[in-house]
């Protein structure tokens, strides 16, 4: 008895174990690197990226955790292209450590199945913040024309107490600014 209940459940559990497909295989790859890369466990994530990148991926990354803070990672999807290929969208919440502004950026990853076991071959930006990966951020249009064009001193203009009806100088009256008529007193009992 104890050896047939032994064997059947050998059975169930190596069933579990052939039984997980391709894309899901792929996807749980894909997910376990992203954590791994997110919370700075580089050497687990070094292991499943392809010798021929793994130099510039090293290299992509290493302000991660340092100078970039990564917040969260979220798989977007995963898309198996061809045999032996797959593309894997993720989205990056990060913010730079001398600033506190969160920004995000969508990445896509390709993956390459080798022999079975799924290896990182490239990534890139495709939406959202630049710098990431240690590039210089573009400046935004606003950003260049608000530093091209002198910024002025702010107009100060004399101080109106109602009830009063006289002018109360500021420390600095705008001389371009017109005359301000004193408003009427109220004559409600």
């Amino acid at each position: 008895m104890r050896r047939t209940l032994a064997v059947a459940l050998s059975c169930v559990l190596l069933a579990g174990c052939l039984g997980q497909s391709r894309p899901a295989r792929m996807q749980e790859v894909a997910s376990d690197f992203n954590v791994n890369t997110r919370f700075g466990r580089t050497e687990l994530s070094v292991e499943r990226v392809a010798e021929s990148y793994r130099a510039s991926f090293v290299e992509r990354h290493k302000k991660w955790g340092g100078d970039i803070r990564i917040s969260e990672a979220d798989l977007g999807g995963v898309k198996l292209v061809g045999e032996s290929d797959a593309q894997v969208s993720v989205r990056f919440g990060w913010w730079r450590a001398d600033e506190g502004d969160l920004r995000v950026t969508v990445v896509r990853q390709t993956w390459r199945d080798k022999k079975g076991s799924w290896v990182l071959v490239g990534e890139e930006r495709v939406d959202g913040h630049e710098g990431l990966f240690g590039e210089a951020p573009a400046r935004p249009a606003a950003d260049v024309a608000r530093a091209a064009t002198p910024q002025k001193k702010p107009a100060r203009f004399a101080t109106i107490r109602i009830g009063e009806g006289r002018e109360q100088p500021d420390e600095e009256i705008d001389e371009s600014a017109p005359p301000t008529i004193p408003l009427p007193r109220s004559t409600a009992p």
